[in-house]
């Protein structure tokens, strides 16, 4: 991970290894403090990868710790594309459909970077989904649109249903 000034991934390190917090979230960027972080991070990516049976790097490694902290705090992955859709709404009504539409393409940006499964605009729904910020609490396993199907899941969370491709 960048232990300097990563504080999200740090954070979450802590969560997972209470006794390395002062470690993690009180020494600032001092030296020492980063060579702390870089070894508990370290640990953390090899038990990953060895649980996962292939090798993880620290990008995937930090992604994970960041969506975790979020899932903790009621967020899934996800949901910053969701609340894109929010905002687009609100901001027709005061720009108009041709001024939105000529300053930039958003839906086929949006097409074009993420994959279909993902976008509410393609799949049904509009903003956020908050019911989805509470599988991890409530379930035990953080939502993924690539992974299950909403539509079919949305009326019983508790068991989602996963995509076969």
């Amino acid at each position: 991970i960048r232990p300097a000034g990563a504080w999200s991934p740090r954070l979450s390190l802590s969560y997972m290894y209470p006794s390395c917090d002062e470690t993690l979230n009180r020494g600032g960027d001092r030296d020492a403090t980063l060579a702390g972080v870089g070894a508990v991070a370290e640990g953390a990516r090899v038990i990953l990868g060895d649980r996962l049976r292939r090798p993880v790097n620290f990008f995937e490694l930090e992604v994970l710790l960041c969506n975790f902290r979020q899932a903790l705090e009621s967020r899934y992955p996800g949901r910053t594309l969701d609340s894109e859709l929010t905002y687009y709404a609100k901001a027709l009504p005061h720009w108009g459909a041709e001024t939105l539409g000529d300053a930039i393409d958003f839906f086929g940006a949006r097409e074009r970077l993420f994959p279909s499964e993902c976008l509410g605009e393609l799949n049904g729904w509009d903003g956020n989904r908050k019911e989805l910020g509470e599988t991890f609490e409530r379930y035990g396993y953080l939502w993924s649109d690539t992974r299950y199907i909403y539509a079919k899941s949305k009326d019983d969370l508790a068991h989602p249903v996963k995509r076969t491709t």
